[in-house]
């Protein structure tokens, strides 16, 4: 009996966990990316790049994608609805990047930007956030 209470525990939580926010999808999978290519895209100055005054300044090391979601919300737009997440990572550059976007459910809709991307590095720092892409 105590054998089958465990695993009823977790699946309850997941399922708690998922009913909670059930418009928001995390994608499964830990996508690569380059963050020395994204630095080339997005400079200090730029119209939506942050470089500074971010709230994840202490090391709180990242070693999964939940802890990589979990620090970048801190960082997003408070008044920013999205509905998606989507979680990248670049190895050789130990860069994490978490995208919070918007899926549209009528894609003709053709609305731009909303979406912001946080880069922090494998200590969980933030070191720059890119809005509306």
């Amino acid at each position: 009996m105590r054998k089958l209470w465990k695993p009823f525990c977790v699946l309850c939580l997941l399922c708690c966990s998922l009913t909670a926010h059930p418009k928001v999808l995390i994608d499964s999978a830990i996508e690569p990316f380059s963050y020395a290519e994204h630095e080339k895209m997005y400079c200090e100055g730029d119209p939506g790049v942050v470089t500074e005054g971010f709230a994840n300044t202490a090391k709180n090391p990242i070693t999964k994608k939940e802890e990589a979601i979990a620090l970048a919300k801190n960082e997003v737009t408070a008044a920013f609805d999205y509905n998606e997440i989507t979680v990248y990572y670049d190895g050789e550059g130990q860069m994490w990047m978490v995208h919070f976007g918007t899926v549209l459910s009528n894609p003709d809709m053709g609305l731009d930007g909303g979406d912001q991307s946080v880069y922090m590095d494998r200590n969980g720092v933030t070191k720059r956030i890119v809005f509306g892409e």
